[in-house]
């Protein structure tokens, strides 16, 4: 794939895009089993999301991030740690050594990977003793009904976006075990979910939207026409709020030993 899109907006992508709440991280490091001063490689790492919250705790990290700007913006942020290597390329073509990690993971980035060449190359990284760990922040609707609301405004203006990545978090349970455990390249797969939420005003919350790729490839006056009555609706019927909901996936699998399956 070429750089992501949402590169073009590499700071504001920083300002308003959610980290991941600590108990999902903690989950991620003890079921891979990461042990102190352990070393972690990073795939789309973005502005360092994940990256610092996993660099405070210690942790040697290799991020690899495609988008030249969100590589520099986290560069920026994770200057202060002695431990970060920032790597700006594909991770496909990324020339990494081998046997070396004992976490290799990605932060809702996995999915923009050719994903076969991916689970092979991180399995082929990971030491004997490591495993893969996946996170997702999976949308689940608002208790105040926003997301229903805005279903109309959707299908007025962008009815090809609405929609896209709700199957829910069961579904993504079970699709994420079944792929993985069709490469025959890794263990038991094990799935923790973590229910958080993040309350956005009007105009972060638009701002938010302004860093997802398919709101990006709108059309100009499409993506004005739908944030203007996205915001009217916020307004008149939630008050200026929105309270958006996930379940935060951990997905870790130990690797396998070569040629077992």
């Amino acid at each position: 794939m070429g750089r992501p899109p949402f590169d073009a907006v590499a700071e504001l992508y920083d300002q308003v895009r959610p980290g991941y709440p600590d108990d999902a991280l903690d989950a991620l490091v003890a079921l891979a089993g990461l042990p102190r001063r352990g070393r972690v490689l990073e795939i789309g790492a973005g502005t360092g999301q994940m990256t610092v919250p996993l660099a405070e705790r210690g942790y040697h990290i290799t991020a690899v991030e495609l988008g030249e700007h969100l590589a520099e913006r986290l560069r920026r942020n994770t200057g202060e740690y002695g431990d970060v290597e920032v790597v700006c390329g594909r991770f496909e073509d990324t020339e990494l050594p081998t046997r070396s990690y004992d976490l290799v993971t990605a932060a809702m980035a996995f999915h923009w990977l050719d994903r076969q060449v991916a689970y092979d190359k991180a399995a082929a990284l990971l030491r004997p003793t490591g495993a893969l760990g996946l996170i997702f922040n999976i949308h689940v609707d608002s208790d105040a009904g926003y997301f229903a609301a805005s279903e109309d405004v959707y299908r007025r203006h962008a009815p090809h976006i609405w929609g896209t990545g709700t199957s829910g978090s069961l579904a993504k349970q079970a699709e994420w075990r079944g792929e993985i455990d069709a490469t025959g390249l890794f263990g038991d797969v094990q799935i923790r979910s973590h229910p958080w939420s993040v309350s956005y005003s009007r105009d972060t919350y638009l701002q938010l939207l302004s860093t997802y790729s398919d709101h990006i490839r709108l059309e100009p006056a499409a993506r004005e026409a739908l944030f203007a009555d996205l915001g009217a609706l916020i307004d008149r019927r939630f008050h200026g709020t929105v309270d958006k909901h996930h379940d935060a996936l951990v997905v870790v699998a130990p690797v396998l030993p070569a040629g077992v399956s």
